[in-house]
């Protein structure tokens, strides 16, 4: 079971993730089942609710620090379609990254909603403190809109592995 931490939904959920050690390439699967949150955001329940699964596959490439995600399956309105993630890990700790959905709503449904792009950033904040592993995140995107909506989950499993990993 896996929690997340997602202000607007509530739910269980689960996810697998092969990675062997020593590779560069790992694959995913999850699924989650969520419901929307009352606007007060305290234990009541909306009655939107919804059952998301996913596949991802991740590629990094270790010379450039440079990782690779694609995504597909459900998001949180009920469209389905990809995701493409980009990013880079400097030296320091700071990623910076790109990312772009592509779904299967209409102009019709959500005018220009059938897709959603952004940047990410991440910057390691251990300033204070050298043993301190605390991130500063920061994901910017252009329109906000329902349409390709990703789960914000509380542990990124990928990431929690490829912390551990020499490359």
């Amino acid at each position: 079971m896996k929690t997340f931490s997602e202000e607007m939904f509530g739910g269980l959920g689960m996810e697998y993730l092969y990675y062997p050690q020593g590779s560069l390439v790992s694959l995913g699967f999850e699924t989650f089942y969520v419901k929307k949150r009352d606007y007060n955001l305290r234990l009541g329940f909306q009655q939107y609710e919804n059952n998301l699964t996913r596949i991802n596959i991740n590629a990094r490439e270790p010379n450039l620090d440079l990782m690779f995600k694609f995504s597909y399956g459900e998001y949180l309105a009920g469209d389905e379609g990809f995701t493409f993630e980009a990013l880079r890990q400097f030296k320091n700790g700071v990623e910076f990254g790109i990312f772009v959905s592509i779904t299967d709503v209409t102009a019709e449904q959500f005018g220009e909603g059938s897709f959603d792009k952004g940047i990410k950033l991440k910057i390691p904040f251990d300033f204070f403190k050298k043993s301190s592993k605390s991130l500063g995140r920061f994901e910017w995107h252009p329109l906000t809109k329902d349409p390709a909506s990703l789960l914000k989950k509380s542990v990124d499993l990928h990431e929690r592995i490829g912390s551990f990993r020499i490359y």
